[in-house]
């Protein structure tokens, strides 16, 4: 079989082959036949040339717009363009995380723009540092380098890749940074945004929340302890790398003074297990000090259970002092009556055994007095006529294991340092004296020494001293009698009488003291409670004085005469008053008065004035 040289196919045993016209043995076409295409087949092969051609310049054309699309500086136009339009879901588009975890939002773009609209200098910055990033790209790989690692921007140009498989591609980073925070308590417990993060401690003492793309966000921290629970939020603007967001919370650990030696510690009233058991002060905390918490403090005393009020903590160094309760004010009140009782009975009667008896204890101090008064050279005589403990006062302190207490008492006394035997003259004394008292142990308390105070307060509590008695044992005394020229009373006057002038004299000197302090009270005990009308007039006239800031001062009181009428008495006297105002004047005037007093089933009760005049 025999093939053609030229096209390959078959040929039959001739000279020239009957497929292409060569000649058969050779490669050359000499004498080969011209075919003749037809006007069809020319017209599909141009159209054929064509379309290459078009598709050529399509894909040329796909390509350079691709190359355009992609170019970096193109892409470096738009960001800038779309920056300074504000365009977030844009921006939002173009800006990738260079943490996969983190999604780049419209909050954190939106906030972002917010942020370089308030520091253009910033945005200037960030736009010059993209620019030179764009360049750098043409430059050796070393210098490229250099400028993206000295960058500290908040967004980076960074080659990533090829897109499109063709193309280099461009992305725009959103660089997140540590968020760091500065507090002043260590056990707290952070939320970003809601959520729970955990946190170390840099070597510069700051809080590391971990890392974080540029914008605002909500930090939350939780302090939480045996003594409290708190929560405080701040925002945090997180645009500035290696800066920090002030997150304290407004609580000190504070120092408690007591007046014990051994206390247990209340905050809110609630116990703690913070207790003292060395010195008079402890530490406490952490607590807040602005008013909203408060402390206690508690005792068991040899004679009871003490406590203090609850202190606002509005500064670190607070004074809880422990008091007694009314009842155990109580107990200490009916002491220091004994005690005034035993005293009275001691200088009426002239003996010392008297200062003491089963319930109380007799001082050193308390000898000294009675004999400094009872000298052979003075002729003193005299007894008690009231006492009121003034509540605000009961100062107690422990001081290496002894309890001593401090008591104010304000004290009226009949009394006279010559006194000659004759009643009218024994004048009343006014005493506010301040009483020092020891805890014996034994369920006793003790006066110790006593000495005078200013400015009692106004809550006081009448001791209930038995003045009838005093004055009875006073008149009776033989020791008294002894030793004074005692002129017998007029035989037309009873010892009634003498009790209902006595108590006249009371009643004046303490309704001046109720004007005085302002206060009814003080003298509402001596008025007849079925005298309505007399008890509201001496109310109003108290509160009257006191609001024109007037006080009063009893110069001397004579009672003129005590007669009997009905059920009671009618006593007229003479009285002389330092009247003091409240621009610092003072003027003294005498009055002649007349008074009703009535005997009750109470004893003797002031009725009312019925009259009274200027002298």
């Amino acid at each position: 079989m025999k093939f053609c040289t030229s096209c390959g196919k078959e040929a039959k045993e001739q000279e020239f082959c009957q497929h292409c016209g060569a000649k058969l043995g050779s490669n050359s076409l000499v004498n080969k036949p011209q075919v003749k295409q037809s006007p069809a087949s020319s017209k599909k092969r141009k159209i054929i040339l064509g379309s290459i051609l078009a598709l050529i310049v399509i894909v040329f054309a796909v390509f350079k717009v691709g190359e355009s699309y992609t170019d970096r500086f193109n892409q470096l136009a738009k960001f800038e363009e779309n920056l300074n339009q504000g365009n977030v879901k844009e921006l939002v588009a173009f800006l990738e995380s260079s943490d996969s975890t983190l999604d780049v939002t419209d909050k954190n773009v939106k906030s972002l723009l917010t942020y370089l609209k308030e520091n253009p200098d910033e945005k200037e910055t960030l736009i010059n540092h993209l620019r030179e990033t764009a360049s750098s790209f043409d430059m050796p790989q070393q210098v490229s380098a250099e400028v993206k690692e000295g960058s500290n921007q908040l967004i980076k140009m960074e080659k990533r890749g090829k897109k499109f498989f063709v193309y280099e591609n461009y992305d725009f980073v959103l660089q997140p940074f540590p968020l760091l925070i500065d507090t002043n308590e260590e056990e707290v417990s952070y939320l970003v945004d809601g959520k729970k993060v955990s946190h170390v401690e840099t070597k510069d003492g700051l809080i590391n929340l971990g890392s974080f793309l540029p914008g605002e966000y909500k930090v939350e921290g939780k302090l939480s302890s045996e003594l409290i629970d708190l929560s405080k939020e701040i925002k945090v603007r997180h645009f500035e790398k290696n800066n920090y967001s002030v997150l304290e919370f407004d609580v000190e650990t504070i120092s408690i003074q007591s007046n014990a030696e051994k206390f247990d510690v209340l905050i809110n009233g609630k116990n703690t297990d913070i207790s003292l058991t060395d010195g008079k002060q402890v530490e406490v905390g952490p607590v807040m000090v602005d008013e909203s918490m408060t402390a206690q403090v508690q005792l068991d005393a040899p004679f009871g259970k003490i406590k203090s009020s609850e202190v606002a903590i509005d500064d670190t160094y607070l004074e809880v002092e422990a008091v007694l309760s009314d009842k155990q004010k109580d107990k200490v009140a009916q002491s220091l009556k004994q005690h005034l009782t035993n005293y009275s009975n001691a200088l009426i009667n002239r003996e010392i055994d008297f200062l003491e008896d089963n319930s109380t204890v007799a001082s050193d101090y308390t000898y000294a007095s009675f004999e400094n008064l009872i000298a052979y050279s003075t002729n003193y005589a005299g007894y008690v006529t009231d006492a009121k403990v003034d509540w605000d006062t009961f100062y107690i302190d422990e001081t290496d294991g002894k309890w001593t207490l401090e008591v104010g008492l304000i004290e009226k006394w009949k009394e006279n340092d010559a006194y000659d035997g004759k009643p009218s003259s024994l004048t009343e004394s006014r005493y506010s004296n301040l009483y020092t008292l020891t805890y014996d142990g034994k369920e006793k308390w003790n006066v110790v020494n006593w000495t005078s105070y200013e400015d009692p307060s106004s809550n006081v509590k009448d001791l209930g001293m038995d003045l009838k008695k005093q004055k009875k044992d006073f008149e009776a005394s033989t020791a008294f009698k002894a030793n004074s020229d005692l002129e017998e009373a007029p035989s037309n006057q009873s010892t009634d009488e003498l009790d209902v002038e006595s108590f006249v004299q009371t009643y004046v000197s303490t309704y001046v003291e109720a004007i005085n302090y302002g206060d009814f009270s003080i003298v509402s005990g001596q008025i007849d409670p079925s005298s309505t009308g007399y008890r509201d007039e001496v109310s109003s006239y108290i509160d009257r004085l006191n609001e024109k800031g007037m006080t009063e001062e009893v110069l001397s009181l004579d009672v003129q005469s005590v007669k009997a009428s009905g059920d009671g008495y009618m006593v007229s006297t003479v009285e002389e008053y330092n009247i003091y105002y409240s621009d610092g004047s003072e003027k003294n005037k005498a009055y002649r008065s007349t008074y009703q007093v009535n005997v009750t089933s109470d004893g003797i009760k002031m009725g009312k004035l019925i009259e009274t005049e200027e002298i």
